[in-house]
């Protein structure tokens, strides 16, 4: 390729920022409102969204569309509705479904199932933005449940400035349907040092900004970096933090190749997969979580409380008592089933904590994640020294775990 359509090339990527590829945070992809997070249309470069209809009825999509606020039309623009016919997959383009006007775009892209009285059909989205020798980047459809106001980061972004190619990274954040105060800080990944300064800014609803170049914006000392981390931050005062989209592309700037990370959080404030819950205490969860005021209490020493939760296999799960009475009470897990009646598969008679391995998916309630059950009752040994009997629990696993419900208590106890 000669050296000018390459520069010409290279122009219209840096334009947005160039990227390749991303992965959805989870296969269990589909929806009934997707976001794409970025997607571009240029004279060079053609975005096309891929939907596929799950269901087994005609399906119509309001296709929302916002350019960023650093393009010449920033906001949403108009867009048709998208129609599929059962089970249908069909790609559309950008800029044959929305009227954009002049100069290159790139934006937030919502699909969400038009049906005016239940909006519960479900789609999957993929998208694809390339040049005519398609060259470009793929970035998938996230149902839009997935995003949260927690902290997230992308790792591995660098600048390097004194060699050929040139790399540079370019972060973007976007609000989804709330406005948001966000910041964005630099980090070296090995010593966990902020490079520069904190970058910070508002957004109203569905609006995006990129900072192109974000070593630039955050006044970063001058030459390389490597292994930096972009941690994004809802900053908002109000403690119920709206949703916000965090990612960078890192970018080498002579063929424009390079990649779309997202911002990725623990558990986006979600008590369906918790990395470590806690039930019956108070404050941060933690094995050193005190009881609250209204604690799990156990009513006699013939009884046991029976809880649910939710594990997804393979997983590795620990379970423990807390609280004063944990060293006068036993803990044991069940695998999902009839309750008091399927194996036990973790902890015991005078056991307050347990540590297991679930095993695969198809070994465990034919690959259907479902409950587990806990079981708390007293020691025979040493029981508590009086009952009502106050506890709490603490739980953790590598997947996440729903957060704990007591579904019956006085069963007979049978450890």
């Amino acid at each position: 390729m000669k050296s000018g359509r390459w520069l010409r090339l290279a122009l219209a990527i840096v334009s947005f920022g160039a990227v390749t590829s991303t992965q959805a945070m989870t296969t269990a992809g589909s929806g009934s409102v997707i976001v794409i997070p970025l997607l571009v249309q240029t004279a060079s470069f053609t975005g096309e969204v891929t939907v596929r209809n799950l269901g087994s009825a005609v399906l119509t999509l309001d296709v929302r569309y916002y350019d960023a606020l650093n393009t010449l039309t920033p906001g949403q623009l108009p867009c048709a509705q998208f129609v599929l016919q059962p089970n249908e997959s069909r790609p559309f383009t950008l800029g044959a479904q929305c009227t954009l006007g002049a100069g290159g775009h790139f934006g937030l892209l919502i699909l969400e199932d038009a049906d005016a009285n239940e909006k519960t059909h479900l789609f999957t989205a993929f998208s694809r933005t390339e040049n005519p020798s398609k060259i470009g980047f793929s970035v998938e459809g996230y149902p839009i449940g997935y995003f949260s106001g927690q902290v997230a980061s992308v790792t591995g972004l660098k600048r390097v400035t004194n060699a050929t190619p040139t790399i540079q990274t370019n972060c973007f954040v976007a609000a989804l349907a709330e406005a948001v105060d966000y910041s964005i800080k630099l980090f070296d990944g090995t010593t966990n040092v902020q490079i520069g300064n904190t970058v910070s800014g508002s957004l109203l609803p569905f609006q995006m900004f990129r900072y192109l170049d974000v070593f630039a914006a955050a006044a970063a000392p001058a030459g390389n970096h490597l292994n930096v981390r972009a941690e994004f931050n809802d900053t908002n005062t109000d403690p119920a933090e709206p949703a916000f989209v965090g990612f960078c592309t890192v970018q080498e700037n002579t063929t424009t190749g390079g990649d779309f990370r997202i911002a990725k959080s623990m558990d986006a404030h979600d008590l369906g997969q918790a990395r470590a819950m806690c039930t019956g205490t108070s404050g941060t969860c933690s094995l050193a979580a005190p009881l609250s005021a209204s604690p799990w209490t156990l009513g006699g020493s013939a009884n046991k409380d029976i809880f649910g939760m939710v594990i997804r296999s393979p997983d590795y799960v620990r379970c423990d008592i807390l609280g004063p009475n944990a060293d006068n009470l036993e803990l044991r897990i069940r695998e999902p089933g009839a309750i008091n009646a399927t194996p036990v598969r973790a902890g015991g008679s005078d056991v307050k904590t347990f540590y297991f391995f679930t095993g695969p998916r198809n070994q465990v309630n034919n690959g259907t994640a479902n409950n587990w059950f806990i079981e708390v009752s007293s020691r025979e040994s040493a029981p508590p020294a009086a009952f009502p009997a106050a506890y709490g629990l603490y739980c953790a696993s590598g997947n996440g775990v729903t957060q704990t419900r007591r579904t019956s208590s006085g069963f007979a106890d049978d450890f």
